[in-house]
């Protein structure tokens, strides 16, 4: 995982994106186990700021249409993202993210 192509969105809106991660000391070298194991990071971020409602639902949007995403542009998973009306719904959507390719 390339944690600087990352962009962080909080609860409250703000936006964010990873200026440096780091591996915390004392973990075994991912040459050490083919990198299937969990690794733990310092993350420094930088802030964007609050971004309005439709630029969110563009980010999401832009994510499930991508065609690397868990989505690759499926039908319903974008109806859903273009049927959430706030931040709120948004989270509240992501707690079943996997789902939204289902009826």
């Amino acid at each position: 995982m390339n944690l600087h192509e990352r962009t962080i969105l909080d609860s409250a809106g703000r936006l964010f994106t990873v200026t440096r991660a780091v591996p915390i000391a004392g973990q075994r070298s991912v040459m050490w186990d083919m990198g299937t194991s969990a690794r733990r990071f310092a993350v420094i971020v930088a802030g964007k700021g609050e971004i309005p409602w439709p630029d969110v639902q563009n980010l999401v949007l832009a994510e499930v249409k991508k065609p690397t995403s868990i989505w690759a542009g499926h039908e319903r998973a974008v109806h859903r993202v273009q049927a959430l009306t706030d931040l709120r719904s948004l989270i509240e959507a992501c707690r079943e993210a996997w789902r939204w390719t289902r009826a």
